[in-house]
């Protein structure tokens, strides 16, 4: 039964008839995890010996990746947070940096005696 069942038993139909819609497809981007972006873009800002602040970061994101949403400071924090914990970026007083091999990795020529 379409329509409303009303007390009194009687049945309501076509209220409010609706215009015809006009649909278009339209194309979908892959989906890219805020975590991998951030990554890539902490990756080359290093290669480009430029500082990697939040706010650096914030610019970069707007100038390479100008169809992605900006993420909200508060977000950006969360995610940099979350990628320091799986050891993927590490913070400094200079800024964020990519984790390599040689990161967490000491020779013993690297200790001074």
């Amino acid at each position: 039964v379409h329509g409303d069942y009303r007390r009194n038993k009687e049945i309501k139909t076509n209220e409010g008839d609706v215009s015809p819609i006009s649909m278009s497809p339209i194309s979908q981007s892959q989906f890219i995890p805020l975590g991998e972006i951030l990554c890539l873009a902490i990756s080359s800002m290093n290669s480009a010996r430029k500082q990697v602040t939040q706010e650096a970061l914030i610019e970069h994101l707007t100038t390479c990746f100008p169809g992605v949403p900006t993420p909200s400071p508060e977000i950006l924090r969360h995610t940099l947070n979350m990628l320091v914990r799986e050891r993927k970026i590490y913070p400094t007083p200079d800024g964020y940096f990519i984790v390599t091999p040689q990161t967490y990795f000491i020779t013993p020529s690297l200790i001074r005696t």
